[in-house]
């Protein structure tokens, strides 16, 4: 879900790229273990590029994914 754009994202906004969402929880202190799902060899690639560039997210860029996140989280519904 955090891939996708949600009914109240600001206008203009776009969701990050999954590396960038592996990256927003591996910065997160309270994260032991960051697990990856991808799709297929090429979505792994991808993700596991952030290793190669390691940086936490800026604080503006933070926030936007954490806001993006509640939103998420606030249309997502419960697991049954």
């Amino acid at each position: 879900g955090l891939l996708k754009p949600t009914q109240e994202d600001p206008p203009g906004f776009s969701p990050a790229p999954a590396r960038e969402w592996y990256r927003f929880a591996l910065a997160n202190p309270a994260a032991a273990v960051v697990l990856t799902a991808p799709g297929n060899h090429q979505e792994m690639v991808e993700n596991l590029k952030l290793l190669e560039d390691w940086r936490p997210p800026g604080k503006e860029e933070f926030k936007k994914m954490a806001a993006h996140g509640a939103r998420v989280r606030k249309g997502a519904g419960m697991f049954p």
